[in-house]
């Protein structure tokens, strides 16, 4: 089960909005009487157009269950939450100063693509639509 999110403009709510999205996925699957183990993992992907953590260089941040003490994931049979922030900013940032190589990275080509046209401002990046031609 997966959700996948663009987020344009920051609300401060990114941390319970993505929760409650994973749970409104995740609680739907079990009906009365059904085992838990037919549970299936989900997965929320966040992309947002804003910094959600600033203390970070990283611009795709991944979040899993980990026991606190021994920073051990959960057996992957029980593994089911799985909750990704995409910063759109700090993508573009990087990919701008060559710190990224989208012909060796698949999801840097799909931000390229994301990110190469901005209706708001009616705009169209020639720099990455040359960038992505090349790739192609």
């Amino acid at each position: 089960m997966i959700n996948i999110e663009i987020q344009l403009s920051n609300q401060h709510d990114m941390f319970k909005r993505t929760l409650f999205y994973w749970a409104q996925l995740y609680t739907p699957q079990l009906q009365k009487g059904m085992g838990y183990h037919k549970l299936l993992p989900t997965i929320t992907i966040n992309i947002c157009n804003f910094t959600v953590f600033p203390q970070s260089a990283y611009y795709h941040s991944t979040f899993r269950l980990y026991e606190d003490k021994t920073l051990k994931r959960l057996v992957i049979q029980d593994d089911a939450l799985e909750v990704h922030f995409i910063e759109m900013n700090k993508f573009l940032e990087q990919w701008q100063r060559g710190v990224l190589k989208p012909l060796d990275d698949i999801l840097a080509r799909w931000l390229l693509l994301l990110g190469m046209v901005d209706a708001r401002k009616n705009k169209v990046y020639d720099k990455i639509y040359r960038e992505l031609e090349e790739l192609v």
